[in-house]
């Protein structure tokens, strides 16, 4: 029997045992799972149900369960679930994993697990607490293992053996007598050193690290870029404060190329998640009006040339409104998207006008064969004047597909200099301001190709 089979068999069984309310022996067979797939398992059910098999749970596979839900699954499980429940899942937990769950819980509950707590780890999670959610301080961990730069590989290796936690350990950091962090080293390489060596003097003194308040994706991209599997975060003096996690790290990834996607296609993050359709409906309304204000004015725009051109012309330029608008969008879609792309990841944060004139050239070459295309269709579609039409079509394609592409690329770089999310350049709002500068243009050109005719 295949997994997926197997799978299948599993949420079946469990939706037929939450009927029955018999939730001790979903907890027995829940146990056995890994954390994320208890947690699939529950964002399938109700809240109330979610909240009765965590009170049965063992409470490190609760708490990390709890950890591993949606955030919207986690907010409605919060509102259910009880205070002394909670603070015994909590209890479990790494201090940036706790801090997490308590950001998304009711106030009161918040309060009255912080209280429960040891002093230690609640004034942890009231530290992180403080910090914004989406900087370095906001997913790092302060639980981690620094030692002075006077102790000797042995010492090390021996806090190693009694150190108490589940969190994995990839470096060993190490500070100096102000706990100012001044290197670090890998458990592979600390293994191979003598015991007796001081570790100031085998340790990697070339440190990547980041301030609490460094924004998440760009502390992703440095995670990326030197291949880290852990990040460490200091204060403005140099003092060690946490650590941030690869695992973390891919969660910063997965959750900045959802917001980015979705704000390409001018929708909300939580857009496909929310369970009201009515709420849904009014987070896509915005960009959507703004579409559809475009749309009318460029309705308005082939109107004011209607009256121009005459309706006789009019009717002979009018068919090939919709290529040139939909070519100058694409392409002007294609440059924002591979110059947004370029900013997120880092690859064009210095030469953004390289990259533009980049767009520009290559949109040149489309251009000019997309031209010539359209010309051509254009002698064989336009019945009245085909050469003059043809040229019409032509010459205005070139000119819009080259100011679309020039939009496209200049709008996410501007934005970025603004200090505004270049996604949010690439939206409708973009896209339908190109539609009606290319209508513009190519009505333009009509109007001056009438001084042929006459």
């Amino acid at each position: 029997m295949n997994q997926s089979r197997r799978w299948k068999m599993l949420k079946s069984k469990i939706e037929s045992l939450v009927k029955n309310h018999d939730y001790k022996l979903i907890a027995e067979k829940l146990t056995l799972l890994h954390p994320a797939d208890i947690a699939e398992l529950l964002e399938d059910l109700d809240s109330k149900d979610q909240a009765a098999i965590l009170r049965e749970l063992d409470a490190n596979a609760g708490g990390d369960a709890l950890s591993e839900l949606d955030s919207e699954d986690r907010e409605e499980l919060l509102e259910e679930i009880e205070p002394d429940q909670l603070t015994r899942l909590v209890r479990t937990l790494p201090a940036d994993d706790a801090t997490d769950i308590l950001s998304e819980a009711p106030d009161d509950k918040k309060d009255k697990v912080l209280n429960d707590l040891s002093p230690k780890d609640s004034a942890e999670i009231k530290e992180l607490l403080k910090y914004e959610e989406d900087s370095a301080s906001g997913i790092m961990d302060p639980e981690l293992l620094s030692v002075p730069e006077i102790w000797t590989v042995g010492q090390i290796l021996e806090a190693l053996k009694k150190l108490e936690t589940d969190e994995p350990i990839y470096y060993v950091y190490v500070v100096d007598y102000m706990n100012r962090l001044v290197g670090f080293i890998t458990l592979q390489d600390l293994i191979k050193e003598d015991d007796s060596r001081p570790v100031g003097s085998v340790m990697n003194k070339h440190v990547i690290s980041v301030q609490p308040d460094t924004d998440q994706e760009e502390v992703a991209q440095l995670v990326q870029k030197y291949d880290l599997m852990a990040i460490p975060v200091i204060d403005k003096n140099g003092k060690l404060k946490g650590r941030i996690t690869v695992d973390d790290i891919i969660d910063v990834i997965e959750q900045e190329t959802t917001e980015d996607f979705f704000r390409l296609a001018g929708a909300l993050r939580w857009d496909e998640d929310t369970r009201s359709m009515f709420r849904t409906a009014m987070q896509r309304l915005p960009w959507l009006i703004v579409a559809l204000i475009g749309s009318l004015a460029g309705a308005a725009f082939q109107r004011f040339y209607s009256g121009k051109l005459g309706a006789d012309y009019f009717t002979v330029f009018v068919p090939f409104v919709v290529v040139i608008a939909a070519m100058g969008g694409n392409i002007g879609i294609q440059s924002c998207t591979t110059v947004v792309r370029g900013l997120a990841t880092g690859d064009i944060n210095e030469n953004i006008i390289e990259e533009v004139v980049k767009q520009v050239w290559i949109a040149t070459i489309v251009g000019i064969v997309c031209a010539l295309i359209a010309a051509i269709a254009a002698l064989f579609i336009s019945k009245f004047n085909p050469l003059l039409v043809s040229c019409v079509v032509g010459i205005s394609l070139f000119c819009a597909i080259l100011i679309a592409a020039s939009m496209g690329a200049l709008a996410p770089a501007i934005c970025k200099k603004l200090g505004i999310d270049p996604t949010a350049a690439s939206g409708p709002f973009v896209t339908v301001s190109i539609d009606i500068i290319g209508i513009a243009i190519y009505f333009t050109f009509a109007i001056l190709s009438l001084n042929f005719i006459k």
